[in-house]
């Protein structure tokens, strides 16, 4: 087909004219020595067309998983949505329950006095009936002992027959009074034993309340389980596992390695950024002189003075190459710097040894590479080589001490400067620093 189109052309611009040949070998020889330029233009228009459509093919495929992507964090944040919506009708409901549940305390509270107050009257009618029964008693032995006295007299007056029946007539009332009181004591025996059923349906109840309460705060804790993870796996998705880079000075979110996204301190203004700060001391704010367990979750606040955590800075570490850059600020307000090319530390079964620091450069002496290959202790946790005592505990604070220490990052604060051992500082003459900071960036 272009073998045609060629031909045509060479017609149509006059070969045979211009040069004088026959429309045969010379002519088409001269056509085609004129026409390749044409041909390679066609061939590279060709494989642009097709890089193009390839292109084109490429971009509708990232297009098409854009989408898809889109598609997927709408639907996550619709769920979203509606667990938060469901969660607040969990609370509602369990603010509902609870607000039955303090009345049926109440209630319960209600007739435990009540029940305190019919036992205190039974008792003070059981008191009664004991002290009636007592003067009856007394009484028939009084008369016992004057119907005798009477017996022995040869005649009965007329006034010792009414003393007689006066007799008979206190003895019935006695008698009457007595079933009086029992017939009320029974009486009050019927009605604790209705309020004491009353009292076990109320507890019944509460109990039941209870359980419902107990479902739906596991309802409520499984619902923020659901969300969290859903949260997490969005920022996974959302935020690249680059640490710090690309983020300016301050708090960002980030990811790194297979760890989950953290709220860190990032700083973009030392040489080119992208540091992601792991301790700071600055004021004295945060107590450095803390135990195992703290230094390997990490403590402070991240906007202030803080350590990162030994745990999460072994993850770091491990996840790629990484260069550790350590500024001094001294009282007078200049500031050095030590950096280090490959800065890495082991596990907590290593005792997060520092087992790499790479190549030094720094306005700083190269003390740092004193506490090569030391593992860390703490006052609580003598890793340190030094056999007669513990460092972390003679000088305070964590660190990868030796014998015991060039540097110390985790020192105490002082508030001017002083030649300490137990201060921030760096080097052999121990001169406090008025702030310290360590610096990781991921190469």
């Amino acid at each position: 087909m272009i073998l045609q189109v060629i031909i045509q052309l060479c017609f149509l611009l006059g070969f045979q004219k211009n040069w004088g040949f026959s429309v045969a070998e010379d002519n088409l020889s001269k056509c085609f020595k004129s026409g390749k330029p044409i041909l390679e233009y066609i061939s590279n228009l060709k494989d642009e067309i097709r890089a193009t459509k390839q292109k084109r093919l490429e971009f509708e495929q990232d297009n098409n998983k854009l989408r898809e992507r889109l598609l997927k964090i709408s639907y996550l944040k619709a769920q979203d949505d509606a667990k938060s919506d469901q969660i607040n009708r969990l609370r509602t409901a369990n603010e509902d329950l609870r607000t039955v549940l303090w009345q049926f305390a109440e209630q319960q509270n209600n007739i435990g006095r009540i029940e305190g107050y019919i036992i205190d009257m039974l008792n003070k009618q059981k008191n009664e009936i004991e002290e009636g029964k007592h003067n009856e008693a007394k009484v028939q032995e009084e008369l016992k002992k004057e119907i005798e006295e009477l017996r022995k007299g040869e005649t009965k007056s007329k006034s010792q027959t009414e003393i007689e029946m006066n007799l008979k007539s206190i003895i019935e009332s006695l008698n009457r009074s007595l079933a009086t009181e029992k017939a009320n004591r029974i009486e009050a025996f019927k009605k604790l034993a209705s309020k004491s059923k009353e009292l076990g349906n109320c507890k019944a109840k509460v109990k039941n309340c209870s359980n419902e309460i107990k479902e739906l705060n596991s309802q409520v804790n499984s619902y923020k389980k659901n969300i969290t993870t859903t949260r997490l796996d969005l920022c996974k998705e959302r935020i690249p596992n680059t640490g710090c880079k690309g983020h300016a000075s301050g708090i960002h979110m980030i990811a790194v390695n297979k760890l989950d996204p953290f709220s860190a301190f990032c700083n973009g203004d030392i040489e080119g950024g992208g540091w992601i700060v792991i301790q700071k001391q600055f004021d004295g704010s945060v107590d450095f002189n803390r135990t195992w367990t703290e230094y390997r979750q990490g403590f402070g606040n991240v906007g202030g003075e803080f350590f990162i955590g030994l745990e999460k800075l072994h993850s770091i570490t491990n996840s790629g190459s990484s260069e550790l850059y350590m500024q001094l600020g001294f009282f007078n307000g200049s500031f050095n710097f030590a950096a280090y090319d490959n800065f890495s530390i082991g596990s907590e079964d290593e005792k997060y040894e520092l087992k790499s620091l790479g190549r030094f450069r720094g306005t700083a002496p190269n003390n740092m590479n004193y506490h090569l290959n030391q593992k860390f202790s703490t006052f609580d946790q003598d890793n340190d080589p030094w056999v007669e005592g513990n460092c972390a505990f003679a000088v305070g604070g964590g660190w990868w001490y030796k014998y015991c220490l060039r540097v110390h990052f985790n020192g105490r604060y002082y508030k001017s400067k002083v030649n300490k051992i137990n201060s921030i500082n760096w080097g052999a003459d121990f001169e406090s620093l008025k702030s310290a900071q360590m610096l990781i960036r991921l190469k």
